[in-house]
């Protein structure tokens, strides 16, 4: 779910292009053999137990990230005709339940 509708689509589209460049090397290391110091579920663990800890203001959310600037708000009420928070879904406030 992207939080400020298309808005944020650029910044997104390039983080979810990181996160697949990421992933493949993954990949070539795991295949080439080489291991990591730190096993890789208590990688996932650690990184699940701060994530849930991050407050949401600090996260790409409507309520921080990109969204949260003067100009994620003012895309938002264009795209959605709404200012964030004024009603809606949960999840940034603006767009229709």
């Amino acid at each position: 779910m992207r939080p400020c509708g298309r808005t944020c689509g650029n910044s997104l589209h390039q983080a979810e292009r990181l996160r697949r460049s990421r992933a493949f090397v993954a990949a070539e290391l795991a295949l080439a053999g080489i291991e990591s110091a730190i096993p890789a579920d208590e990688v996932i663990i650690t990184m699940k137990k701060v994530g849930d800890a991050m407050s949401s203001t600090l996260k790409e959310t409507a309520e921080g990230g990109l969204a949260a600037t003067p100009t994620g708000k003012r895309l938002h009420e264009q795209v959605f005709g709404t200012p964030p928070g004024s009603g809606g879904c949960s999840a940034c406030g603006g767009c229709a339940s």
